[in-house]
């Protein structure tokens, strides 16, 4: 009888960066690229605002998200930029089971996913903000562009991310770097 394989711990990575940086483009990149490996799971996190072109997520109005919220179908929540954000409750489980779970985050809550997940690994991804504004100058969905770019550099995030993407350049260049620290964390 040949003993039992040692179970692998599981990982919570939440990335984080401010509008803009390119968390999206970092995430789908990453994800295709280990979209064979099964110890890899890129969540949707659910929004309360209307799926877009620009990011991957779950849309709800806010009556429905807060009714999800009371069945407790979220694992975490946080509200940025006046709506509600919510990680799948069954990403908890795949982190026990021993899955490295993924998800687009907030700044903001960080705190919060650091008590949902005291272990988890932080990873900031930024940009030079010249190349955040063409960014969201481009995407033409937020009203005043600068006013949120300086309101940003004006709020104190003191995040102790574990790996930080500058994510001006190549995005192949983030990817990998976000793949080889999820390669490592698997």
């Amino acid at each position: 009888m040949s003993p039992e394989p040692a179970k692998r711990s599981g990982a919570f990575v939440f990335v984080v960066g401010p509008s803009g940086a390119g968390k999206d483009t970092l995430l789908t990149g990453a994800q295709k690229r280990l979209a064979d490996d099964t110890r890899f799971l890129f969540v949707r996190r659910t929004v309360t605002r209307p799926v877009g072109p620009w990011e991957h997520h779950d849309s709800l109005a806010p009556d429905a998200f807060e009714a999800a919220v009371a069945r407790g179908d979220f694992m975490l929540t946080w509200v940025a930029h006046g709506l509600s954000y919510g990680v799948p409750a069954f990403a908890r489980t795949r982190v026990a089971a021993g899955d490295v779970v993924v998800c687009n985050g907030s700044r903001a809550a960080e705190p919060a996913a650091r008590t949902a997940f005291p272990d988890m690994t932080l990873v900031l991804i930024t940009a030079p903000r010249a190349v955040r504004l063409a960014r969201l100058t481009a995407r033409g969905r937020e009203g005043d562009v600068s006013g949120r770019l300086d309101r940003l550099a004006d709020e104190d995030f003191s995040l102790r991310a574990d790996l930080v993407i500058d994510n001006s350049g190549d995005p192949a260049v983030g990817v990998d770097a976000l793949c080889g620290l999820l390669r490592c964390l698997a």
